[in-house]
């Protein structure tokens, strides 16, 4: 559902099908991964304006989350890459108790 959501607020900004239907993939990976790996998480979606309009996906969980993809093999690193390919940055914030990933994908005219 959150994949869904997030493809029709790319779409609503500005994204074409194929961009809205990449944002829906990073938001299925990060939340798949939140969930997987620790169990829950929160998933924020923001309009970024001014010179660099975009979409930035927040992903915030209390374990390991997507620091844990990363260690546990091959499987999972497939799903990480794919939101390294997708989006246009990524930051990973791995703190002890934690993890946010913030994505961005920005919008191109």
């Amino acid at each position: 559902m959150a994949a869904s959501l997030a493809q029709r607020f790319a779409r609503d900004l500005g994204f074409d099908d194929r961009a809205a239907s990449a944002v829906a993939i990073v938001v299925g990976e990060l939340g798949s991964n939140a969930v997987r790996h620790a169990g829950a998480g929160t998933l924020l979606l923001s309009a970024l304006r001014g010179d660099s309009p975009g979409i930035e996906i927040q992903v915030r969980d209390e374990g390991p989350g997507i620091h844990q993809a990363t260690l546990s093999g091959p499987h999972d690193n497939h799903g990480l890459a794919a939101v390294m390919r997708l989006t246009d940055e990524i930051d990973i914030d791995t703190k002890s108790g934690g993890t946010v990933v913030v994505a961005r994908r920005y919008l191109k005219r």
